[in-house]
This record gives structure tokens, C-alpha cells and sequence, in this order.
């Protein structure tokens, strides 16, 4: 089919006078008009999408030629409506990737980064090609370092041998125990020093179901330095599986779910010596089994110094105060965490992170002392398509005081972790990630015996 265009004068000889109409294919139109806009000729391939759209006002390859008019004119809104018209009409990928990266373009001139960075998303998930991917991968980093607002959210299901972080003993030796028991319930209520424990004091299996927020805010930015307000929000809701739900019908899972909020401010500068400072106090709170469980203020530091191309080296302080609301008890924490970053020659990521830290607090079961050390490696290159990285540390704390009466406590926890992610499974720039952990403590109070298995799904942004 032949349609017959606007006049246009640009194609006619000069010195003739005089315009000469020219003819086109529906094809050659939008191929004119596509051209021309890439050229920037705004006018004829605004005239040639006009009478495409009039011909069929479905026409994607036209809505997006006056969306992307509409972008150099400054008319923004009408970009948006124009090109996300073609976004939802279309099936082909080429098409549907160049509407969202116009969308997204006319977001970001609004100042709209987040919602530009939604549309960028839905670019990368649409993208024909490795090429184009990676376009939008770029796209999206550029809007996100002009966007003062970052968000990040978390979400997984993790079914785990221990939700309510129980012994992995059914009954404890432990004469202190006994005796306190004796004192409390009378001599009759417990023969010997062994005692059984309760259910709910037991291993319970089931799933912990968590999501988390996380909104930062920058206040200020100078070429060295960052000041950024900060907040977030978690949740874990225990769930039991259906075998330790009819066991345990008295015992309510929820009574085991946590949540939290915290509000900061995070101070980052440039060092001389091409490392950096941070300084970052905070605010939160958290609930256990639907009651406030502590309140806290804690203000963290970190010196990062690049020793050199492959190595570097984070010195992390740490202050906390804690309050305790059922009790008005209070506890004070100091710490200090140091962590080794070395790049091998093959490209791995390699990790050492020494860590310690005193509580002190009138109450001898909140005061402790305790350390651990813990090694990270991270693979440089997929491994039968999947990322993978792990990590294996142990720690050791000594507490004041126990539940079982007198004395004091000392554990040792041997904690494994692997993390495989699958990066051609992205959905939307979130890459799949499932998450293996164990813990095994050995406490010289049997009480605290425990062994702690998980496995996660989450999702991590590809870029």
C-alpha cells in the first residue's frame, strides 16, 4: 500500500523553486521518520508520525518517533503517555525497550529518578540483546547517581530447623539449674539434676518468612563528601510447619516474629589518601512476640584505607546503648570490627574479618565479652552458570550470668554460609539468590546447646 505524505520541501532540490510531494510505503515512512528523528529533524519526522498515527493511531514505531519529538520539544508529560501507549502495544522487544528507555528518559527530565529507574527495570527485563542490557544497566546507574532517594527492598522465605532458636537438647544436666528449679517449684518438682526441657524451650522446625525496607535519602553532596538521611524497616514472621504445628498446639509461632525500625543519618568524606571516613549514628527499636524489646542508639564509624590496586582495609567502632522497656534495664556496648579485602590474581574477592566486642550491664545476663574471626570468598566467574560465594567464621562469648541460676556461661558457634546466585534467571534487574547457612554452638551450659539450618530465596539488584 501507498500512501501519499506531508510535502516535504527538505527533500527537493533548491533551486527548483518549488515543493515536490514524495511518496512512501507505511514501512519507509517510519523508517524516514526514525531517521530523521535521530538526526534531529524534529519537524519532518514529527509531519511523517502525524500521518502515520493518523493512518493507524496504534502505530508503535510512530508513537514512539512523537514521544521521542516530545522529549527535545520539552513536552515530557506528553512523552510519557505517548511512548508507554507504545510500551503496552507492542510485543516486539526492540519496540518495547526503546518506549521504556523513552519513558524513562521523560521521567528523569521531571526529576522523577525513581519512577525513571522503575522504567529501566522494565527496559533491561524487555532488552533484545546482551547490548541492550547492558545500555540499560548504564542508563539506570546514571539516574541513580543523579537520584537523591534510594530504595531497596528485601523479601525471602527461609525454612530453617530452628525458627524459635531453641536447644538442640530434650533435657539438660545442669545442677544449677536443678537447684534453682528446686527453690522455685519446691524439691518435689525436679528428681536429680536433670531436667526436661519444654517444647517451646526445644527446636521447633518451620519457615521464617522476612521482608525489609530500606530508604536513604541524600541531604547533601559535594565532589568529596555525602551526607545521607537514612531509614528502615524489617520483619520476620515465624511460621511452623504443619507437623510441629499439631505437636505444639499451645505454642504460638508468633510469639517468636520480630520487627523492626531504625532511623540514621549516614556521613561519608573523601580521605587524602584516596580511602575514606564514614560516621553514621542511629535509632531503633525492635519487637519480639509483639512487645517492644529493646530501644537502642548506636553510632557506628568506619576508616577505609586502599592499600593498593588488589588490597584493602576497613577499620569498623562501634557504640550501642540498649534500654529494655519490660525491665528499664540498660547495656552498653563497644566494639570494634576490622575487615581485609584482597582481589587474587584470577579475579576472586577474598575476605578476612576479625571482630569483638564488651557488653556491660547491671544485669549479668546482658554483660558479655566475646570475638570471632570469619573468611569470605567470592568466585570470579560463573560456576555452570551460577555465581557463588560462601563464608566460615567462629565466635566465642562469655556471659556474666544464666537462666539456670548461679554462675556464668561460656559458647563457642561455628557458623558456614553459601550464596548461589543465578544471574540468568534476572527478573526485572533482581537476580534469583539462594542462601545456605548453618550454625552449630556449644555452650558449657547444655541449655544452650543449639544447631541452626536454613535455606533462602532472595533477590539482589544485577547493577
Amino acid at each position: 500500500m501507498v500512501f501519499r505524505s506531508l510535502v516535504l520541501a527538505f527533500l527537493c532540490a533548491a533551486s527548483s523553486g518549488f515543493a515536490e510531494s514524495v511518496e512512501f510505503t507505511p514501512q519507509e515512512a517510519r523508517e524516514v521518520a526514525i531517521a530523521a528523528v535521530n538526526a534531529g529533524d524534529f519537524e519532518t519526522a514529527n509531519q511523517l508520525s502525524d500521518v502515520l498515527l493518523q493512518r493507524n493511531a496504534k502505530d508503535v514505531s510512530a508513537l514512539i518517533v512523537r514521544a521521542r519529538v516530545a522529549i527535545a520539544l520539552g513536552d515530557f508529560e506528553d512523552a510519557k503517555t505517548l511512548a508507554g501507549s507504545a510500551f503496552s502495544l507492542s510485543s516486539n522487544e526492540h519496540a518495547r525497550f526503546a518506549a521504556a528507555r523513552v519513558v524513562a528518559l521523560a521521567h528523569a527530565n521531571r526529576n522523577e529518578f525513581t519512577r525513571a529507574q522503575f522504567w529501566l527495570r522494565r527496559a533491561r527485563q524487555v532488552a533484545p540483546d546482551a547490548e541492550a542490557r547492558a545500555l540499560a544497566a548504564q542508563d539506570f546507574r546514571i539516574v541513580t547517581a543523579r537520584n537523591p532517594l534510594s530504595v531497596s527492598f528485601s523479601f525471602g522465605i527461609s525454612p530453617s530447623n530452628n525458627v524459635n532458636n531453641g536447644s538442640s537438647n530434650s533435657r539438660v544436666v545442669a545442677p544449677d539449674w536443678a537447684d534453682f528449679l528446686k527453690s522455685f517449684l519446691g524439691s518435689s518438682a525436679v528428681v536429680g539434676d536433670v531436667v526436661d526441657l519444654s517444647a517451646g524451650s526445644q527446636a521447633i522446625k518451620g519457615f521464617n518468612i522476612q521482608a525489609g525496607l530500606s530508604l536513604g535519602y541524600t541531604l547533601g553532596q559535594t565532589p568529596t563528601s555525602r551526607t545521607t538521611l537514612t531509614f528502615g524497616a524489617s520483619a520476620n514472621q515465624v511460621v511452623f510447619t504443619a507437623a510441629e504445628k499439631a505437636a505444639n498446639p499451645t505454642i504460638d509461632p508468633r510469639a517468636y516474629s520480630t520487627q523492626s525500625l531504625s532511623f540514621g543519618l549516614d556521613r561519608v568524606w573523601a580521605a587524602d589518601d584516596g580511602g575514606y571516613y564514614a560516621i553514621s549514628p542511629e535509632i531503633a527499636q525492635v519487637w519480639y512476640g509483639g512487645s517492644i524489646l529493646k530501644q537502642s542508639l548506636a553510632l557506628d564509624a568506619k576508616r577505609f584505607w586502599a592499600i593498593d590496586e588488589r588490597n584493602g582495609f576497613t577499620l569498623l567502632p562501634r557504640y550501642e546503648l540498649t534500654r529494655y522497656p519490660a525491665s528499664s534495664d540498660q547495656s552498653q556496648t563497644f566494639g570494634v570490627s576490622a575487615h581485609w579485602q584482597h582481589v587474587l590474581e584470577t579475579g576472586g574477592r577474598l575476605g578476612f574479618d576479625l571482630t569483638t566486642s564488651k557488653i556491660s550491664a547491671a544485669d549479668p545476663l546482658k554483660a558479655s565479652f566475646g570475638g570471632g574471626i570469619s573468611v569470605s570468598y567470592s568466585h570470579p566467574s560463573p560456576v555452570f552458570g551460577f555465581d557463588i560465594s560462601g563464608t566460615v567464621g567462629q565466635s566465642w562469648r562469655r556471659f556474666e550470668g544464666w537462666n539456670g541460676g548461679a554462675g556464668t556461661r561460656s559458647d563457642a558457634t561455628f557458623n558456614i554460609g553459601l550464596d548461589v546466585a543465578a544471574p540468568k534467571a534476572e527478573i526485572y534487574g533482581f537476580v534469583p539468590v539462594i542462601s545456605l547457612s548453618g550454625s552449630a554452638t556449644q555452650s558449657d551450659r547444655d541449655l544452650y546447646d543449639k544447631t541452626v539450618t536454613s535455606i533462602g530465596l532472595n533477590f539482589r539488584s544485577a547493577f
